[in-house]
């Protein structure tokens, strides 16, 4: 299959940032979890170097009757609640990770919150454009998509960085 490459131009552009923190502080039965640290699994001291794994998941937003041209308009509000209804269970997430004083790796549970980055794609690409044929084939712009964290700041960076 040959190789389909989109427009050069194409840019992400942020347009908005903002922190998302669990919808209800503290623990489920009221009681505050204060700042508890959680020391991560052996698995997860293996890669210290690099906790961060980018992903880049794509949707076809389907317009409905009732969406009258505004299919997507919204939708970030409805991510943004539900991430805060989902940290309230993956607590960890909306933590700081940090080395202790013997150098020991964990997550700080401290409900700080995940960056929410609200971004554009500029330029004339489509879903079809990309799957033209007939599989995903990695573009340049990709890179754009998936916020990446600086190798100097994974010990004090979220555990989760959300772009949409």
């Amino acid at each position: 299959m040959a190789n389909v490459q989109v427009d050069q131009d194409i840019r992400v552009r942020v347009v908005k940032e903002e922190m998302v923190r669990p919808s209800r502080n503290g623990s489920r039965d009221g009681e505050s979890r204060g700042v508890e640290p959680m020391f991560l699994s052996a698995m997860d001291t293996l890669c210290p170097k690099s906790p961060h794994f980018g992903r880049i998941l794509f949707y076809e937003a389907r317009p409905t009757p009732l969406d009258l041209g505004r299919h997507h308009e919204g939708i970030e509000e409805i991510m943004k609640r539900s991430l805060g209804l989902a940290l309230e269970e993956f607590y960890p997430l909306a933590g700081r990770l940090h080395v202790d004083a013997n150098g020991r790796l964990h997550v700080v549970c401290n409900d700080t919150g995940v960056p929410f980055i609200e971004a554009v794609v500029e330029g004339n690409v489509t879903l079809a454009d990309l799957n033209r044929s007939g599989r995903f084939q990695w573009q340049p712009f990709f890179t754009q998509l998936a916020p990446s964290v600086d190798p100097q700041d994974y010990c004090v960076a979220p555990p989760l960085i959300v772009q949409v």
